[in-house]
């Protein structure tokens, strides 16, 4: 065997990543359904020019806005899951309703449950990605463009993208893609190939956290960007840089970003106890988010609700990057959404929904201020293209629980 062959067999084995692996990308099995869209809202909290002074003075009511939630969402009828906890310690935690339906596996709402958080997942390799960086002491400005495989073509302007345009959706990207797009391989090869429009400004698309995910396979040194698929795996480059891009982005996430929040390792696949996506009102069958590791960066990532709230504790405690630059990737809003802007300060929001058809489901997150963390899953949609679905009076919520509180201090 070529001494080449022999490497790449030594890093399959590290990632281990069997053959199989290869014909299930292949063949398309890996891969998100057909039915499936990764569909989400990236305004559902728009952005104010207000900025209010003495923040320190408000703070957030957590039972005003735990009594809200629950008299908002209790009469909807669908199953939803929320927990809140202030510096590390919960504050409230609420289940209602059916993660499965009782005729369609019968499994209630619990802290247990674990769902599809969708492009909640941004979130995640968007601290993957500047703690990598800070490992390799690669500063967020750098361009991309000597990271990503010598095989691409690199389109007009490619050369000026950079780690930071791409967590903020401002790399210029996907000016042609239809909605958020598919956030795929296929589709980071090609939008790298068209070229950047301009960098700077804000275009919400998918391609640009998958291009992320791609650039995993690099930085991580698993592969050199000259890299090619050696003969005898019987694949092209494209399914072999998609593989194993996916694994060591996966590695990264579990050892890196999971670990520290004492998460078990993740793998892109459906849990049985996972929640299933419904209607309003939720009628059987619901459906699972069979997406795989072919849709990771952008998307791919499934956790319980203690284990989603445990992470944003944990990224802000500096478990996982020094609190400093964990406040860095917020300010910046990498991986974010447009946050609130409140009189207590401001709150850094992420959401996500997967769609099945006319079934789907939506997942949040909010980073308050006074170290308060807050996630919430409904696994029912309101089956209303482009709206915010069940969360859409979260932001109203919050704005309602805010109170003066001079004389805390």
């Amino acid at each position: 065997m070529h001494e080449t062959d022999v490497q790449t067999v030594r890093i399959l084995d590290a990632l281990r990543i069997t053959p199989q692996h290869f014909l299930d990308f292949e063949h398309g099995i890996g891969r998100q359904a057909v039915s499936t869209v990764d569909k989400i809202n990236p305004i559902l909290i728009r952005p104010s020019r207000t900025r209010w002074p003495f923040t320190e003075f408000w703070e957030i009511n957590l039972d005003t806005f735990h009594q809200g939630l629950r008299t908002t969402l209790d009469p909807l009828g669908v199953g939803y899951c929320y927990m809140m906890r202030r510096s590390g310690k919960l504050v409230h935690f609420h289940a209602s309703g059916w993660a499965q339906l009782r005729n369609d596996g019968d499994l209630g709402w619990g802290l247990h449950i674990p769902m599809n958080i969708a492009s909640v997942s941004k979130f995640i390799t968007a601290i993957a990605t500047v703690r990598l960086l800070r490992n390799k002491n690669i500063p967020l400005k750098t361009p991309i463009a000597g990271f990503l495989p010598q095989y691409w073509t690199q389109g007009p302007g490619i050369g000026k993208v950079t780690f930071h345009d791409l967590l903020r959706h401002e790399a210029g990207l996907g000016a042609g893609i239809a909605d958020t797009g598919a956030g795929n391989f296929g589709e980071a090869r090609g939008e790298i190939g068209i070229g950047s429009s301009g960098i700077g400004k804000y275009n919400y698309k998918n391609v640009n956290f998958a291009i992320l995910r791609v650039l995993f396979a690099t930085l991580t040194t698993t592969l050199s960007p000259s890299s090619t698929v050696p003969p005898f795996l019987l694949v092209n480059d494209d399914v072999f840089w998609d593989v194993v891009s996916a694994s060591a982005y996966s590695d990264f996430v579990n050892d890196y970003v999971f670990a520290p929040a004492n998460i078990n390792p993740r793998e892109f696949k459906e849990d049985a106890n996972a929640a299933k996506a419904y209607a309003t009102p939720p009628t059987a069958p619901g459906q699972p988010t069979n997406d795989g590791p072919g849709d990771s960066g952008p998307s791919g990532w499934r956790l319980n609700i203690g284990e989603l709230v445990r992470l944003l504790d944990e990224f802000r405690a500096g478990s996982m990057m020094e609190s400093w630059r964990a406040q860095q990737v917020l300010s910046n809003m990498y991986g974010l959404d447009n946050p609130l802007t409140t009189r207590a300060g401001p709150v850094y929001y992420k959401g996500g929904r997967k769609l099945v058809g006319m079934q789907g489901m939506d997942s949040a997150i909010y980073l308050m201020p006074g170290d308060v963390d807050f996630a919430i899953f409904v696994n029912s949609w309101d089956g209303k293209p482009g709206g915010p679905g069940h969360l859409g009076t979260i932001p109203t919520l919050i704005q309602n629980s805010i109170e003066f509180a001079l004389f805390k201090f």
